[in-house]
């Protein structure tokens, strides 16, 4: 049997851990002195919640190792087999804790997949490997063609704001308020497994425009759905959906909405859209 691990960085929603038979491990949220364990206790709407009403801003902590380490035994006891996605190397220490405790207990029949991305890239590829295994695939197949499928994701999304970026140390604060001063809605992806900008557009519409233009240059492969992300609200989303179909021809759809949680929300902010999809 194969266990299919991921954390909550992946932006799934219970429902969708329990749907898919994937073991979710979360990382904490703390407002304050106050922490969650993400989707356990702290929910988008709640997250977004104290995002936008309390003068605190959240910094985000990885699993601890015993966090690991349980799920890990659980998942290899009677012989199984697990295979474990994690937040991206760069963005999180979570791989490296994952790693450490794979080494250190001795855990042969773990099979750790770096996404390099999170959110709905994430998600693409638990779900993808949910179906390798229910297709009878070992761990080593599922993480092999994890790893190839990761280098070809695509996320591109746009800010509505530049303020949070500033508050999380990102971005000094006079840049951030001259930016939104000019209304400037930047475009961010990830190229290889590093955080970049793509655009610094004015408006959001024409942020919307240069997604679509990345779109057009990196095709979607058909046989993965295309997720529509957003931070708390989905109208920006939506209007990317229209766009994206009226005037790209792509086949998106509003049943693929996700909303970005807190691993990724904090940093950029509400009323961000974006896409994510496995090029061709």
């Amino acid at each position: 049997m194969v266990t299919i691990i991921t954390d909550t960085a992946s932006d799934m929603n219970a429902e969708d851990y329990e749907r898919l038979n994937i073991v979710p491990i979360s990382l904490s949220v703390t407002f304050g002195d106050t922490t969650y364990l993400e989707t356990r206790e702290l929910t988008k709407d709640i997250f977004y919640d104290k995002l936008l009403n309390t003068k605190d801003y959240p910094t985000t902590s990885q699993p601890t190792p015993e966090d690991f380490r349980n799920i890990f035994t659980e998942a290899t006891k009677d012989g199984g087999e697990a295979v474990y996605i994690s937040i991206s190397s760069r963005l999180s220490g979570t791989y490296a804790t994952a790693k450490f405790v794979k080494d250190d207990g001795g855990f042969d029949r773990v099979y750790l997949v770096d996404s390099k991305i999170a959110t709905g890239g994430q998600l693409l590829l638990a779900e993808h490997a949910a179906k390798l295994r229910d297709r009878g695939k070992g761990a080593s197949e599922i993480a092999e063609e994890l790893q190839y499928v990761a280098s070809h994701i695509k996320l591109y999304a746009c800010l509505d704001t530049l303020a949070y970026l500033a508050k999380g140390g990102r971005l000094s604060h006079g840049t951030a308020f001259m930016g939104n001063l000019l209304d400037i809605k930047p475009v961010i992806t990830f190229i290889g497994d590093e955080l970049s900008v793509v655009g610094k557009p004015f408006g959001m519409k024409n942020g919307m425009r240069l997604i679509l233009d990345m779109m057009k240059k990196h095709i979607p492969d058909p046989n993965f759905p295309t997720y529509i992300l957003y931070t708390y609200d989905s109208t920006n989303a939506c209007s990317l959906v229209d766009m994206l179909k009226d005037f790209g021809g792509f086949n998106v759809s509003r049943d693929f909405l996700l909303n970005v949680g807190a691993a990724i929300g904090s940093h950029i902010g509400p009323y961000a859209c974006g896409i994510v999809y496995v090029e061709e």
